[in-house]
Formats: C-alpha cells, sequence, structure tokens
C-alpha cells in the first residue's frame, strides 16, 4: 500500500533530511532573516500570582531574567515550561508510559529510495527512511513490555519486535546502527492544554503530540509556529500596551481548533485502529483497496477541513 508524495503538492517525490541537519538549516535561516541565537538554556520560569511573566536563562554560567507579556512554549513533547508550572502548582502527577520510542541512524538498509517506509507490528509501528550520506533513519515504537522483555536492548527490539513485519524483516536484515539509540517514553497522544497558564501558550508537540505514524509532527509544529506568529502580530500594538493578553489567548485558541482539531481526531481513530489486530487487518484491506479512501484519510492527516481537496 503506497502513499504518493504528489498528493501532498509534492514534486513528485519526498526529500529525507536528519533532524540535526534540518534544525541546523533552521538555525541559520532565522539568524540570516535577524533572529538573536544564543547558547542558552531555560532553568526557570518568572511567575505572578499564577501568571507566566518571563524566563529565567542560564547563559555562560549565569542566570538572567528575562520580562515578557507572553512566552512561548516550543520544547516539544517534553513541554519543560508547561510542566515547570505543573510543578509549581504541585499538579504534576507522576504516569507509568505504556509505549516506548526509539531511534537511530542506520547503515546497509534496504530502504525504497525517495520513501518513507511505514511498518506496522504487534504492539507498535515504526518508520524507516534515506537521508543524507547515505544513511537512513528509523523510527519506531513498541510496548514497553516488549521492550523490557528485550532487557531495554534497542537493537534486539529491532529484530525481535519491529521485524515480525516481513518488510521491516527485509530492509533491516542487514541493518547496523551508526548512532546511538535514542529512547523516550511515550504517555499521551493528541491535544494538551494550549495555555497551561496566564501568559504561556503552547506550539509544536506541547500544545499537541500526533501519531508518529502520520508524518506529520513536524509539520504541525512549523504549521503551529506560524499560527502563534500570525496572532502575535496582529495583537503586537495591544501587547507592548501591557493590556490584558487573555483575548490574544483566546483567539490562538480558536484558530488552533480550527487549523487542527480534525486531523487529531482522525489520527485518533487510526490510533485505536492500529493497536486492535483485527481491526488494523480490516481498516489496511480497506485501504489497500481503495485509492480514493487512501488519498482523502491520508489528507486529512495534514490539511484542515476548511482545505478542499
Amino acid at each position: 500500500m503506497t502513499v504518493p508524495s504528489s498528493w501532498f503538492r509534492a514534486n513528485g517525490f519526498a526529500w529525507g533530511l536528519s533532524r540535526a541537519e534540518m534544525d541546523a538549516r533552521l538555525l541559520r535561516r532565522a539568524s540570516d532573516a535577524g533572529a538573536e541565537v544564543e547558547n542558552a538554556q531555560v532553568v526557570d520560569l518568572i511567575l505572578d500570582d499564577g501568571a507566566v511573566r518571563g524566563v529565567i536563562v542560564k547563559h555562560d554560567g549565569s542566570d538572567a531574567q528575562y520580562l515578557a507579556p507572553i512566552t512561548i512554549d516550543a520544547t516539544g513533547r517534553t513541554r519543560a515550561l508547561a510542566r515547570r508550572v505543573a510543578k509549581h502548582s504541585h499538579t504534576l502527577a507522576p504516569h507509568r508510559a505504556s509505549l516506548i520510542a526509539f531511534k537511530a541512524h542506520l547503515k546497509h538498509t534496504h530502504v525504497a529510495e525517495r520513501a518513507c517506509e511505514i511498518y506496522f507490528y504487534h504492539g507498535g509501528y515504526g518508520g524507516l527512511s534515506t537521508i543524507e550520506n547515505g544513511l537512513s533513519n528509523l523510527c519506531f515504537i513498541a510496548s514497553a513490555r516488549d521492550v523490557r522483555s528485550c532487557g531495554s536492548d534497542a537493537d534486539r527490539v529491532m529484530r525481535e519486535v519491529v521485524c515480525q513485519n516481513s518488510r521491516a524483516a527485509q530492509t533491516l536484515v542487514e541493518a547496523t546502527p551508526c548512532s546511538p539509540w535514542l529512547a523516550v517514553t511515550l504517555e499521551t497522544f493528541g491535544r494538551h492544554s494550549l495555555q497551561p497558564a496566564r501568559g504561556l501558550l503552547t506550539i509544536g508537540d506541547a500544545a499537541s503530540f500526533i501519531d508518529p505514524f502520520t508524518g506529520s509532527g513536524m509539520l504541525m509544529a512549523l504549521e503551529s509556529g506560524e499560527l502563534i506568529s500570525t496572532v502575535l502580530a496582529e495583537n503586537l500594538k495591544e501587547i507592548r500596551a501591557g493590556n490584558d493578553t487573555v483575548s490574544v489567548a483566546a483567539q490562538y485558541r480558536t484558530l488552533y481548533k480550527q487549523k487542527f482539531d480534525k486531523r487529531l481526531h482522525v489520527c485518533s481513530f487510526m490510533r485505536r485502529a492500529a493497536f486492535v489486530p483485527g481491526l488494523a487487518s480490516l481498516a489496511i484491506a480497506l485501504f489497500g483497496a481503495s485509492t480514493a479512501l487512501r488519498r482523502r484519510a491520508t489528507l486529512a492527516t495534514r490539511f484542515s477541513s476548511s482545505r478542499n481537496f
């Protein structure tokens, strides 16, 4: 079952590159556009009566305070700033994750050229694609129980769990990691709070964690970044005047819902189907038999309900 890149208004093929290379290019572009880029770390929030008024940043061994009427949490799935709000309010509850995600760069794979292959197997799914320098990027998730049964050895999980999929067994038969395995627990999918506290708004994975098999996580990160930038630009005069930012947050929530809620609902349904073996087999058969159905479902994971397709 295939999904051609042309369905996404692309020029007929996909272009793969590593996250490190993409981040470096975005950083250079931001710098060229006039952004001030610093190697610093946010270590805490500045809170006033439950509202976020800025951040405390560590740079060159010293702390500095940056005040702002609105702070944006763009820290990804870790939601580092939103979690700090919860920590300060003592509302952060422990949660045992049921899924573990792994990622590594591999050599000697047999993935199709200019393609991203998705593999479904019992308890999870994974994606393999080519990147720069003749390498491939493999990301996959597996149940925490399966990971423990493999001694938490990522390479063993790849061989014994991912390669239950016959196509994965073919493409990964000679694959060897050429970078350390990265692992992270997955707690929840779907929407998080867009405003964890007054003065704090979230974008990207910090706002919503869409299912990785859709391949649209980075798209939502970029789109939500563009969305909040537009909202802030339209209200910049009011923000600088120190007026209440409640209306800004409300406008962002409304536009975010219009743009992303449909695709998140579609992905929620697909996720449930993917983890029920019988239902997953039925869904694969249906999508495989109908190009029109496959195309519509694919586009629903990327475009808003107002988009005509």
